[in-house]
């Protein structure tokens, strides 16, 4: 008995040295030799036992002799390493493929980053998140090289001016905005945490596949989705608080009253202050309109609730927001609301998927005129006496006895404006897809985009100086509605033989879009007050007016694209699309916009198979047509305008008729824009350091533009096309990113320049006049050969008078 226990005890003690653990260190290193701090190293069978390496790339781990370590980084491949008894064990970590294959939208569907040959700038939903914008071209600016993004105003909500390399047109620049494959009119109704992500397709070889509306570029939004076997619920909450960042300098009471006495002396009038002290005891300072008319610490905030998960066969997003917006100016008269609640799901049966995208937002917008150039409560502010109190010891609003003409108290003036705009809004689509044999799949989509908004005002009595006064209250409002649907269908056909891979895409696609409106305004309310300013309330009948009217559009596309590439080193893509538009007439209803591009991925060239420090070469040539429709309806033809007065028979009755309005064109045709782009994408140091450099030349022919005609026609004159513009311009964008132990460092560097100029004007005068400011200034702006679109001109002055 003894010696089977004794037999058993040496087995127990045999197996406890075989069980026992060993120390296990060594160096974890890049491709490129660089040592890496903040790798995860764990045991595979015991994963809750882990080290991470330090500062020089080192570390040390006490394990069985026969387990595995698995060794993990951000952008590295994981790595799994038998222990095999070792106690020292260095590992080279690669580059994760996944890091090369991002996929990346384009027009129709998605491509692997690194075979996209044309310029597309990405903007992920992290940087969108970073940001925290209350719209989402906010999110854009000053992240991609070429695109310009301006604030109109500083009105809570107030939209934005984006540009893509620069202006081509005299008319509308804006670009196309596609959000889940539907074209909408604008994107303010968008909640920016419900993004995906945001392409920006720069050059025409990218952006042909729309055609008629790709001239001014194309920003394509992809909205999230939900995860496959992930369940989570996310709350976020925001808050900020805003002010003015700085105010224009201006004078205070002592140095108004002595520039004042100076003017009125020099005018041999007599001085308006005879004793400047006293006027100094008696007010001080002064007053200070900005300080007066700001909103100090305006709050904005934004509440986020999402709810998203999956699994094999459906996926699901849902998201509900809330945000709001104070303005720096005129509290409680200039805020911005917006609800937003978003439905996204994905479903699969077998070889047949389906899925939808619905999003409704509810918006309000209360604000004021801050770009009025003399109307608006900051140049009110800014031209105003500071003598003047806001308002007498009797409670009544301070009038000037200085300030003449619009100038008048900005704060009494913000006290008679009443305004606001709701809009609700509707964007959905419903899209089914159909795998009819290996590599070949139709796909179609039907969306829709419904919006009304209604916007009111009340005008009450007031008198704020002889010329700024309303003597009768007036209500006024306009409802808007619009309407658009699309059709689209594709086929899509993929195919890989050996090293050769093959792509091709033919679609259809059929969109209209209807507006109408209709107003009204009435004096005299029996309320004087903007919670009851509506038009039942207005008891002038006289003074009621009314007004309304309707547009519509339509558009009938076809168009094609086919991919190749071979080895994933030679890349060639080609597009084709026929647009018919309903702005045009029957001799050129339809456009044809032809592109091409081409891409070589240098860095899997064996000759530089050796040169460690490059991670990623790749090199882009593109050439393509975009169209410009966007002139409003029926250009091409002279229309029927009511309302024209005429005087017949001898008590000569005014008598309301119709005319023509504006002289036909029928051969009136595509404003086109043909585009070259030569482009360099690298990467080095493992991808730490990134660099994208285009090159392009934008010419826009046939520019659709009023011809000014002599005033003996007697008639409108007609749109025709009557010009081109060049745009030259060269972008760069830098990047650079790494982990050093827990910390994430992404810096990001863009600029870009673009030469902009006006080549020719089919006019007598090879120019053509702008935009013009206030009464008397005529035009600001013109459109010269020679010079940039649209640039600022005036007379030159020969000095100011000294004496």
């Amino acid at each position: 008995m003894k010696k089977i226990f004794g037999v058993i005890s040496l087995i127990l003690w045999c197996g406890s040295l075989l069980a026992q653990e060993i120390n296990v260190s060594g160096t974890v290193t890049s491709s490129d030799g660089t040592t890496l701090p903040g790798v995860t190293i764990v045991v595979k069978e015991n994963p809750s036992k882990g080290v991470v390496t330090d500062v020089n790339g080192k570390y040390t781990i006490s394990v069985l002799p026969n387990q595995t370590l698995e060794f993990s980084f951000v952008g590295m491949e994981t790595q799994e390493v038998p222990v095999g008894g070792r106690t020292q064990i260095n590992v080279v970590m690669k580059e994760s493929s996944m890091m090369i294959e991002e996929l990346v939208v384009v027009g129709y569907g998605v491509q692997k980053k690194s075979l996209v040959s044309s310029s597309v700038s990405k903007v992920s939903s992290d940087d969108i998140e970073k940001a925290a914008p209350t719209r989402v071209e906010q999110a854009l600016q000053g992240r991609t090289a070429g695109v310009q993004v301006i604030a109109n105003s500083g009105q809570p909500g107030e939209g934005f001016t984006v540009r893509i390399r620069g202006v081509g047109t005299n008319g509308t620049s804006d670009p196309l905005y596609i959000v889940d494959g539907m074209p909408v009119g604008g994107i303010d109704y968008l909640n920016p945490n419900d993004i995906q992500s945001v392409e920006i397709l720069k050059d025409a070889s990218a952006s042909a596949i729309y055609g008629a509306r790709g001239a001014n570029g194309v920003v394509l939004i992809t909205t999230k989705q939900g995860q496959k076997g992930k369940f989570s619920v996310n709350y976020d909450y925001s808050m900020g608080y805003q002010n003015a960042w700085r105010k224009v300098s201006l004078l205070n009471a002592k140095e108004y009253a002595i520039i004042m006495n100076e003017s009125y002396a020099n005018d041999n009038r007599p001085i308006p202050f005879t004793d400047v002290d006293a006027l100094v005891n008696s007010v001080g300072n002064g007053t200070d309109w900005q300080d007066e008319i700001f909103y100090k610490n305006a709050p904005t905030y934004n509440h986020q609730f999402s709810v998203s998960g999956g699994n094999e066969n459906s996926t699901f997003l849902s998201s509900l927001s809330y945000t709001y917006q104070d303005g720096i100016v005129a509290k409680g008269k200039s805020n911005y609301e917006r609800y937003t609640y978003r439905l996204n799901s994905t479903h699969k049966f077998g070889k047949f998927s389906m899925g939808n995208n619905l999003a409704y937002t509810n918006k309000v917008t209360r604000g004021i005129d801050p770009n009025a150039e003399f109307g608006g409560p900051l140049a009110k502010a800014v031209n105003m006496d500071p003598i003047t109190p806001v308002k007498n010891p009797d409670g009544t609003w301070g009038i000037s006895n200085y300030a003449t003409q619009e100038v008048v108290n900005p704060v009494a003036y913000l006290s008679v404006l009443n305004s606001n705009y709701s809009e609700n809004k509707l964007v959905g689509n419903v899209w089914g897809e159909l795998e009819i044999i290996k590599g070949l799949k139709a796909k179609t989509s039907f969306s829709v985009d419904y919006a009304n908004g209604s916007s009111r005002s009340f005008v009450p009595v007031y008198f704020l100086s002889d010329i700024v006064k309303a003597t009768t209250s007036e209500a006024s409002g306009t409802v808007n509605k619009w309407f658009t649907w699309q059709s689209e269908n594709t086929l899509t056909y993929s195919k890989s033989v050996g090293e050769h891979s093959f792509a091709a895409m033919v679609g259809m696609t059929a969109n209209k879009y209807y507006h109408e409106y209709i107003g009204g305004k009435k004096n005299n309310l029996i309320f004087n007050d903007f919670e009851h300013a509506w038009i039942n309330n207005g008891t002038d009948e006289d003074s009621y007016r009314s007004w309304g009217g309707a547009d519509e559009h339509a558009l009938l596309s076809y168009f094609g694209r086919v991919n190749y590439d071979f080895a994933g080193k030679y890349v060639f893509e080609g597009v084709l699309r026929a647009d018919g538009s309903s702005n045009f007439g029957s001799n050129n209803r339809f456009g044809y916009f032809p592109a091409f591009s081409a891409g070589w991925l240098m860095s899997k060239e064996e000759f530089l198979q050796g040169f460690t420090p490059l991670s990623f070469l790749k090199l882009r040539f593109g050439w393509g047509r975009n169209g410009n429709e966007a002139i409003g309806a029926f250009r091409y033809t002279s229309l029927i305008g009511s309302g024209s007065k005429y005087t017949f028979g001898t008590d000569e009755t005014i008598t309301l008729g119709s005319n023509p309005v504006g002289i036909s064109n029928p051969d009136l045709k595509w404003e086109t824009s043909e585009q070259t782009n030569i482009g360099v994408d690298a990467r080095f140091l493992s991808d730490k350091l990134s660099v994208t450099l285009d090159l392009y030349n934008k010419k826009t022919k046939d520019l659709l533009v009023v011809a000014p005609i002599p005033g003996y026609i007697g008639n409108g004159a007609p749109t025709v096309n009557g010009g081109s513009v060049s745009n030259k311009g060269i972008e760069l964008e830098l990047g650079y990113k790494t982990l050093i132990n827990d910390l994430s460092i992404n810096a990001n560097l863009s600029g870009a320049y673009n030469k902009n100029e006006v080549t020719s004007i089919n006019n007598s005068e090879g120019r053509i006049y702008g935009a013009g400011l206030a009464v008397g200034m005529y035009n600001i702006c013109m459109m010269e050969v020679g010079y940039p679109i649209a640039y600022f001109w005036g007379y030159k002055t020969a000095g100011v008078f000294q004496n």
